[in-house]
């Protein structure tokens, strides 16, 4: 499962995607990884326990999730924050 995310991470980030919303502590450890951040800057809290981050190194921004963080509506807040 990790190495199929990393791939479509990587696949994303080729096709010019610079916004990753992802859930699983592991799953964004792989996401990290893959795109290689070294430093995350914090930003505005999605919810509890979730802030956006930003890696200005290569002009990313990220909702990285863990399991037991965030809310139902989660997901949906995400994507409004640039809408």
């Amino acid at each position: 499962v990790e190495e199929t995310f990393a791939q479509l991470t990587r696949q994303l980030l080729v096709r010019g995607v610079n916004i990753f919303i992802v859930a699983g502590g592991e799953t964004s450890g792989t996401v990290v990884k893959q795109l290689d951040v070294k430093t995350l800057e914090i930003g505005k809290s999605i919810a509890p326990g979730v802030p956006w981050v930003r890696d200005a190194q290569h002009g990313l921004m990220m909702a990285l999730k863990s399991g037991n963080s965030g809310n139902e509506d989660f997901f949906r807040l995400a994507q409004e924050y640039f809408a």
